[in-house]
């Protein structure tokens, strides 16, 4: 059955994590070719005037849509600003539309395909992520299985301009204008596995039944090979399994397309429901721009999740603080005015499991603060314990004899003598007030570091 399938159009994304310096290595996306994303994606050739007519419809669906913390982020200008908003913390994001002709190698075969379209989404943590459009050479389901199967790993072999490169490879350079996404000392390689992940939108020529339907979401889906599950073989899902994809996974919210959130991929199909730029312009930035940037916030709070439950001991008081101040910011449960994004957007968070991972490291946090409150109960115990000793010393006029019979013995002026038990009182006070609140101390330290970087040029 999966070869009697007609595509209409289909829209395939590959998108992964890297990391960036925010102070350095903007410019190299502009080098590469790339520049400050619009609102909207239009069509090669528009008329000028229609140009800016769409651009104003744009940003007023955007501001109709969607909530102001959420355009803040995803809708921000290329200074990372959203309207009036004084503080930065949206994304600068960056588009580049050049076609580049590849082909993956598998033994002595090659499978060709393009990618159309490059985009890069900057967060101001140093976070970034970047997607490229992909379509294979005949638009067939097979063919779009396949090109799935091979794109996803970050080793497969790739052919572009007779040299031969991995996937991962050929993006770092073609695409991030140098920066490495996996090896030795890169961060975001910690946490972001060995596989890209995977947007999908597939519109088929024609109506087909629902049970074929929810077949093709599930083998596109998990880059499983069309007709999967009606084969049986060993590598068809058991039904246990494939039912709870079905009831926890598969959605819809109208008649002529499904949608398939899973941890790693995103998949819709259906009729009548994509286009490409030049059929359809709002069909296209619907799932292009829209939507997509729904994945991109999910994957980005997403990937924020691991770092903080993996970096988490290594600092345990700078990472609590940069997790409450990043989930005041990021953990958005609501982002439009109407239901669909929100529908979309949360079922990709179920399926990334963010909400768990906000469980886990709360209760983590739950636990340092009970460590600290036990720590802070016994550092007392040992003042009081350190006073007790000390009153036990006398009355104050047998500390100031005592304090005579040294200077005496050490024939110092009061100048020296004073001045250095004044000194001696402070290190202790400061020993003493370390011991007690270690963790306001550090905090203070760091804003102090953090205002001095500011004053200092780079």
């Amino acid at each position: 059955m999966p070869n009697t399938i007609e595509i209409t159009s289909s829209l395939i994304k590959m998108s992964g994590i890297f990391s960036y310096d925010p102070k350095k290595d903007k410019n190299k996306f502009l080098q590469a070719g790339f520049k400050h994303m619009d609102v909207v994606v239009l069509p090669k050739g528009m008329p000028a005037v229609e140009k800016v007519d769409k651009i104003k419809a744009s940003k007023t669906y955007q501001k109709n849509t969607f909530y102001k913390e959420y355009r803040a982020i995803m809708l921000a200008d290329k200074e990372g600003l959203e309207n009036d908003r004084s503080e930065k913390r949206g994304v600068i994001s960056y588009l580049r539309e050049q076609n580049f002709k590849l082909a993956f190698r598998e033994k002595e075969t090659e499978f060709r395909f393009e990618s159309q379209m490059q985009e890069i989404y900057l967060f101001p943590d140093g976070t970034g992520i970047f997607s490229i459009q992909i379509s294979p050479e005949h638009q067939n389901i097979n063919a779009i299985s396949e090109l799935i199967f091979k794109a996803r790993d970050f080793s497969s072999e790739l052919y572009f301009e007779t040299t031969l490169f991995e996937f991962h490879a050929w993006i770092s350079k073609y695409v991030l204008g140098g920066i490495s996404i996996t090896g030795p000392k890169i961060i975001t390689d910690e946490y972001s596995g060995s596989k890209f992940k995977v947007y999908t939108v597939i519109d088929l020529k024609l109506e087909i039944p629902d049970e074929e339907l929810n077949h093709l979401l599930y083998e596109i889906g998990t880059s499983s090979k069309p007709g999967t599950i009606a084969e049986g073989g060993y590598s068809a899902p058991s039904k246990e399994y494939y039912s709870e994809i079905e009831d926890q996974s598969m959605f819809s919210a109208f008649k002529n397309y499904k949608m398939l959130a899973l941890l790693d991929s995103f998949t819709v199909i259906g009729w009548n429901n994509y286009n490409s730029l030049e059929n359809n312009f709002l069909k296209f930035n619907t799932w292009n721009k829209s939507y997509f940037n729904l994945y991109a916030l999910n994957l980005y709070i997403r990937f924020s999740l691991y770092r903080f439950n993996s970096c988490f001991v290594d600092d345990p008081i700078k990472f609590r603080d940069e997790f409450e101040d990043f989930m005041n910011h990021f953990n958005l449960k609501h982002i439009s005015f109407n239901f669909l994004p929100n529908l979309i957007f949360n079922k990709m968070r179920i399926a990334m499991a963010v909400d768990e991972e906000v469980v886990y490291f709360r209760t983590r946090l739950d636990s340092l603060a009970n460590k600290i409150q036990e720590g802070q109960e016994k550092k007392q115990a040992i003042l009081l314990t350190i006073i007790s000793a000390l009153s036990g010393l006398g009355a104050a006029k047998d500390i100031l004899e005592i304090l005579n019979r040294t200077q005496t013995h050490l024939q110092w002026s009061d100048t020296r003598f004073y001045l250095s038990i004044s000194s001696i009182l402070l290190i202790f006070i400061g020993i003493l007030v370390y011991f007690l609140f270690p963790l306001t101390i550090k905090k203070i330290g760091r804003k102090f570091r953090k205002s001095i970087a500011k004053i200092l040029p780079v």
